[in-house]
């Protein structure tokens, strides 16, 4: 496990998690380091890892995500309790946060950049 201890104090923890970046940085390349972070990481609701996150939120499989559900996913990840209560008493995600997050999605033209933003601005999922 790479999290420091409960309890460990603030600067203790981030130089021991500093370390353990630096030694997978080291060990990994960025594509297995990406994958190990997306099959680990909290999303809220006890879930670790995108896979169950995606079915959980959206009942697929993260691969079969449409590109608004997955805006939605990497917003929760961010802060996932907040963005919880915001979905279930707003019905939706932060606006200005899901926006935030689409426009720094890489390797997509202005167009693309453009369509993928209005439709995560027209997004609306059930809460879970």
């Amino acid at each position: 496990m790479l999290v420091a201890p409960t309890g460990a104090p603030p600067l203790a923890q981030r130089m021991r998690e500093w370390l353990y970046a630096a030694e997978l940085e080291s060990t990994m390349d960025k594509p297995a380091l990406l994958q190990a972070w997306l099959d680990n990481a909290p999303w809220g609701e006890s879930l670790c890892g995108v896979e169950p996150a995606a079915r959980y939120y959206f009942k697929r499989s993260a691969a079969k995500l449409q590109a608004a559900q997955a805006v939605w996913l990497a917003t929760l990840q961010a802060d996932p309790a907040e963005a919880l209560a915001t979905w279930r008493r707003d019905g939706q995600l932060d606006p200005a946060r899901t926006k935030a997050v689409s426009e720094r999605i890489n390797g997509v033209n202005y167009r693309q950049r453009d369509a993928l933003i209005r439709s995560v601005a027209a997004a609306r999922y059930p809460p879970p």
